[in-house]
């Protein structure tokens, strides 16, 4: 092809010299970037030009180099090219920055060793166990009555038969009944000689009752499914400390697939999450199926190279030129049929699913499918932008092009169309559409000030003082589109923004996501508020500062430990109240996927982060934490018995159930001593392997005394019960 550029995807600042040997480097939209050469540029066979690409900044990780390039030229023509990304040398990195085995066997130096038979058999922790010293044998599972719980029971009896072997018997012995003594998710559990019991509030408590007795089963159980199980005799009582236990997933940056998706939702059910929100819509990819607008699909749910954007989207996140791809994570959506099955499979697994729609910014996808369907039909009814709006702004994501504009009629045709659908589908899978996540957020400065509609609208309603509150008004206009079709209006902290109006609608639901101390001013004002700070519940930054590390860094590097640190009433500034507290409906873990291609990489970075969420939302926060003080024993205690609960039991029994999961394997902690190096693990009781001489010489490092005679150029390694081997660290 004639070559115009070759183009990339980066999520890097720009380069020091936008020309460099006559070959220009820009920017040419989003996280697209473009090189471009001289006009009389024409290389022969085996002739070679070469650019430097120089950043004012560190290169930390994977995700800050170039993918997927690919020359195209001004007729619309696209071709890949074979790349290679380098490996980062961690020598770059100053040592304080990244981690170290020495680093990390201090770290988990700290984490004493605890026997099994000392630790919770459940994940998340019962708030009241007594246990006895007998197990009992089940060979079938029968209950003795499911009137009122058929989709429970025939839940339990199919899982128990696929991840166990357990066959279902005619004879009862598992008794289920509702006690009003119980909150609705709260549950006693009594596994007796013969007969288990499971009272409830309600049938979530009935299920998550069900959900503990499937833990109570060994990890091992869950690979060899031996057609029988044996089960400690306990009583059980317990209930969660927050309604909301949720988990965000972003299937808009790339895609994911419906089966991903129910898997995800499956290992949810089984930590006793509750909420699903599902991220269907932002800038670079739409995913829900309107048949009404099918360009929503068409043209947002697709990306490929392109001269108008007319038929599909650009490329971003390294999705590549070519929109049929099956590795371009960037294409896809999901149909009508798709959402309904997910719907009734989260409804039976006691999951709310809420949808996100996210508006006005973080729009482009809508925005340029309606611009497509505009220029096609001539039908403006749906158009989200007003055509002569002069305005210059730059979102964080660098477009120009994102923000809906709010004071056109038809942006709100669009969205009652979308809201009756998705109540359409809700419906039809038996559901009713209770909440709708709107986003809000991240809507640049500058947006609608060169609009002629937007100017008209504020020289006409004296309630609007400004530019300014147009986003406000956005949120309240669509607020009363929700309300009045019974729904509840969700968003992210932004659409309480002008939270000291004592007009504003308080039954609005913002997510605290940046400001910690907002979100406290927020409860104590009287708005019910979700927890989901980046610094502490964002799945998609890097397990840590690793250069090896997959993952963003923008707020932090968030680990297991991070997660299970999350104090959900603690601020350096403003205190909640008494009453501030009641408004905290729970938290929410984000996973974000710019960074995430397919299945195995979505797995990588929910687990084990997601466990650590599980018990935090289940649990809340123990008062008395501090890292530092009187009470560092009691947290230090609590992290350890997570930490060996982890290592001794839950991670082998992610290794199988539900068709497994590719979990993060931790490096392991080195220590070189007299000759000797000591060994340890972040989760103790994982098997620790390493070799001298290749894999002929491996051998497992002795679990109670871990350590052995220093060589140099051994390899250190942890492994899976399931074979799956971690990266290596090898000593001088």
């Amino acid at each position: 092809i004639g070559v115009w550029g070759l183009f990339f995807n980066a999520l890097t600042s720009a380069p020091l010299d936008s020309l460099f040997n006559k070959i220009s480097y820009t920017r040419h939209l989003g996280d697209l970037w473009k090189i471009g050469f001289p006009k009389a540029t024409l290389l022969k066979n085996g002739e070679r030009i070469s650019a430097s690409w120089v950043i004012p900044s560190l290169i930390r990780n994977p995700n800050n180099l170039p993918s997927n390039p690919f020359f195209a030229d001004k007729k619309g023509n696209s071709i890949s090219v074979n790349y290679k990304k380098s490996i980062i040398d961690p020598n770059l990195i100053p040592d304080v920055e990244r981690p170290s085995a020495l680093s990390r066997w201090e770290q988990n130096d700290k984490v004493k060793m605890i026997e099994g038979n000392m630790l919770p058999d459940i994940l998340p922790t019962p708030k009241e166990v007594n246990k006895k010293p007998a197990n009992i044998t089940f060979e079938e599972f029968s209950f003795c009555n499911t009137s009122g719980f058929e989709k429970i029971t025939d839940w339990f009896l199919r899982t128990s038969k696929t991840e166990l072997g357990i066959g279902t018997g005619k004879k009862c012995n598992i008794e289920i009944s509702i006690d009003e003594k119980f909150p609705m998710e709260g549950y006693h559990l009594k596994t007796g000689d013969g007969l288990i019991e499971v009272k409830a509030g309600g049938k979530q408590g009935v299920f998550y009752g069900l959900q503990s007795l499937l833990a109570l089963v060994p990890a091992s159980t869950f690979k060899t499914k031996p057609g029988q199980v044996s089960i400690p005799q306990m009583e059980i009582h317990d209930a969660p400390s927050f309604q909301y236990r949720g988990l965000h997933v972003d299937v808009a940056r790339n895609f994911q697939s419906i089966e991903s998706i129910k898997k995800i939702l499956r290992l949810m059910a089984f930590y006793k999450l509750n909420v699903f929100h599902f991220h269907l819509t932002d800038d670079e990819g739409w995913r829900l199926d309107i048949p009404e607008l099918p360009e929503l699909v068409s043209v947002g749910g697709r990306r490929g190279w392109s001269l108008d954007e007319k038929e599909f989207l650009l490329p971003s996140f390294g999705s590549g030129p070519d929109v049929d791809d099956i590795n371009n994570y960037g294409s896809g959506h999901y149909t009508k049929a798709q959402i309904i099955g997910l719907l009734r499979l989260a409804d039976t697994l006691q999951i709310q699913i809420i949808p996100e729609i996210d508006l006005p910014g973080h729009a482009r996808a809508a925005i340029k499918s309606m611009e497509s369907r505009f220029e096609s039909t001539g039908d403006d009814d749906y158009r989200l932008v007003d055509p002569d709006d002069a305005s210059e702004y730059l979102s964080i994501q660098n477009y120009s092009d994102n923000v809906i504009n709010v004071c056109n009629e038809s942006t709100y045709r669009f969205i009652e169309l979308v809201t009756d659908n998705l109540m359409d589908i809700y419906k039809e899978a038996g559901l009713r559409l209770s909440i709708i996540h709107i986003g809000g957020d991240e809507v640049p400065d500058g947006v609608w000030e060169g609009s002629p509609i937007c100017q008209d609208l504020l020289a006409k309603n004296n309630e609007l003082e400004g530019n300014h509150q147009l986003q406000t008004y956005f949120f309240e206009r669509v607020n009363d589109i929700f309300k009045s079709r019974g729904i509840q209006t969700a968003g992210w902290q932004e659409i309480a923004k002008d939270y000291t109006k004592k007009e504003i609608d308080k039954t609005m639901i913002p997510y605290v996501w940046h400001d910690a101390n907002q979100g406290n001013d927020l409860a104590n004002t009287g708005f019910d508020v979700v927890l989901c700070n980046a610094s502490h519940l964002y799945f998609d930054l890097a397990y840590n500062n690793d250069p090896a590390e997959p993952g963003l860094r923008w707020a932090g590097y968030v680990d297991s430990k991070k997660t299970f640190d999350f104090k959900p009433f603690h601020s350096d500034a403003t205190l909640l109240t008494k009453e501030g507290r009641e408004h905290v409906l729970g938290i929410q873990g984000e996973l974000w996927s710019e960074t995430i291609l397919g299945q195995e990489m979505i797995e990588y970075y929910l687990l084990p982060k997601l466990l650590a969420l599980s018990e935090r939302a289940w649990n809340g926060q123990y008062s008395s934490w501090k890292e530092e003080g009187i009470h560092a024993d009691e947290y230090n205690q609590a992290w350890a018995a997570f930490a060996n609960q982890l290592g001794k039991k839950e991670l082998e029994r992610l290794d199988y159930i539900y068709g497994g999961w590719n979990y993060r394997i931790p490096l392991p902690g080195l220590k070189i001593e007299m000759g000797t190096v000591l060994v340890n693990s972040t989760f103790p009781g994982l098997k620790i392997i390493y070799e001298i001489d290749g894999e002929d010489s491996r051998k497992v490092v002795d679990p109670i005394n871990p350590k052995v005679p220093y060589s140099p150029g051994m390899k250190f390694y942890i492994e899976s019960k399931s074979g799956r081997k971690g990266r290596e660290v090898i000593l001088p």
